[in-house]
């Protein structure tokens, strides 16, 4: 958007191009949520609430032909009553400038920024980017770890550094990316309730490594994987539950996937993807007395292969079949499906969608009185795209075969109870039987959004309202 004054320059200067540019977008949203439960537990209220207030603040500002940038993310949830109150989250992701020294070969930077790791790495320091040849970029920074992995502040009592570095290379659709990071972190063993002083948290440093290929080598073919390693933190506990170690296993392959989409003709999609991911961490053992066996536990990895075939008949819709096979170490997920979404209905912008899956789970022998975790879920809804808008009125059910858990009702002595699904847990609405109205609008300058849900036998509903502005500017 250009003012009226820089407008009537351009056009009585038309041969100088624009010096400058900036681009924001501000927006807030509220969280309400309510949970009543017919039968609470002794201690436990009836009518439990939550209410937050959300902030989303992003800027980007380029000037002296591009060569200055200044970069701004700033995310914030703020608990504002309720009877249940998550974390206050006041994160800056990115507050950054940068120059080209020279451009398009030389870049320095400094601030806070994101860097290159195979996980959440914000770091306050200073990185600089050099391409030797427009195929070539080759970057490395420096500084400070500034939020943990568990998304909180770290303070300046206790710098904990962070280092690594990146090399990319890109030639047409060929894609290679390399990426090398050590950094220390803050990992929170035993959370206090309410008060942080009270957390037992240790710190520790770790390594990570990644590589990334992705590749088009005709139109219709996209294929591409990547690999990541890490060295992993782990939990050891005993011989009481305030008395609490932490370990950094070997360097090994965290995860790693393999994917391949192919549109031979128009309106056919098919797609593969295989995965292999290890948890970041994990509680490894109860140490019984001092020295003695600590009983390990496995290490929650799994393996997965999907599939997914695409058909668009007639150009009226989509029809996806989709298969997924998740092995873990105790048992076997298999997923099958078929979604159908059709927008050629005689009105513009109007359409129907649908889902379906269902989950088998199959335990190894070796595992004594498997729990029934079988499950069907669908979902269907009516929407409308069209002007900005897009809405959707529809329902969804998830049904379980076993025995429902309960985070208001639940009983170590009696692990059978609850047996029906009701009070699952407050305010996780989208694993029981809800009705849902979504709809999200976008103009030039502003934007508004209304997510609700209503659970249908149960006195609960969630309730997230969105709206926000944009900026632009050119000079």
């Amino acid at each position: 958007m250009k003012t009226p004054v820089v407008a009537a320059v351009l056009l009585l200067l038309p041969n100088v191009a624009a010096a400058g540019y900036a681009r924001g977008q501000v927006g807030l949203d509220l969280f309400y949520a309510e949970s009543r439960d017919a039968q609470p537990t002794d201690g436990i209220a009836e009518r439990l609430a939550a209410q937050e207030l959300g902030m989303r603040i992003r800027f980007n500002g380029r000037e002296i032909d591009d060569r200055l940038r200044l970069d701004i993310d700033y995310r914030g949830r703020e608990p504002v009553g309720g009877d249940i109150q998550n974390a206050t989250l006041r994160l800056l992701y990115q507050g950054e400038i940068s120059f080209a020294v020279i451009k398009d070969r030389l870049t320095v930077a400094a601030g806070r920024f994101i860097a290159p790791a195979a996980l959440l790495l914000p770091v306050d320091g200073l990185r600089v980017q050099l391409s030797p040849v427009p195929t070539l970029h080759l970057s490395v920074f420096g500084g400070r770890r500034a939020i943990s992995i568990s998304r909180r502040n770290l303070g300046f009592d206790r710098i904990r550094p962070a280092v690594g570095g990146q090399v990319r290379f890109v030639d047409g659709a060929l894609t290679v990316e390399v990426a090398g990071a050590y950094a220390e972190d803050q990992a929170v063993l035993l959370k206090g309730s309410a008060d942080e002083s009270q957390e037992v948290t240790e710190d520790y440093g770790s390594g990570s490594l990644y590589g990334r290929l992705t590749w088009r080598p005709i139109r219709s073919l996209y294929v591409g994987g990547q690999v990541s390693f890490l060295e992993q933190a782990r939990y050891i506990l005993g011989p009481s539950w305030n008395a609490v170690e932490l370990d950094v296993d070997t360097f090994n392959v965290w995860s790693g996937n393999l994917f391949g989409d192919w549109r031979p003709l128009r309106g056919v999609q098919i797609d593969y993807t295989f995965h292999y991911q290890r948890a970041t961490a994990y509680r490894a053992g109860l140490r019984f007395e001092e020295g003695g066996p600590l009983d390990e536990d496995q290490a929650p990895d799994f393996l997965e292969h999907r599939v997914r075939f695409g058909w668009r008949p007639l150009d009226l819709g989509w029809i996806r079949l989709r298969g997924r096979l998740r092995d873990r170490p105790d048992r076997q997920e298999r997923r099958v499906g078929v979604s159908v979404r059709a927008d050629r209905l005689g009105l513009r912008g109007l359409y129907v969608q649908g889902r379906v899956f269902y989950d088998d789970i199959a335990f190894d022998d070796d595992v004594e009185a498997p729990p029934d975790l079988d499950r069907l879920w669908w979902s269907a809804a009516l929407g409308y795209r069209n002007y900005g808008l897009d809405a959707q009125l529809g329902a969804r059910l998830l049904e379980r075969f076993g025995n429902a858990v309960s985070g208001r009702r639940f009983n170590a002595r009696q692990p059978g109870e609850p047996d029906a699904i009701v009070d699952l847990s407050p305010f996780t609405i989208q694993t029981q039987r809800i009705l849902f109205l979504r709809a999200f609008y976008s103009g030039r300058f502003y934007f508004g959004g209304l997510d609700l849900e209503r659970n249908i036998e149960d006195n609960e509903f969630r309730v997230v309202v969105q709206a926000g502005t944009f900026m632009e500017a050119a000079w």
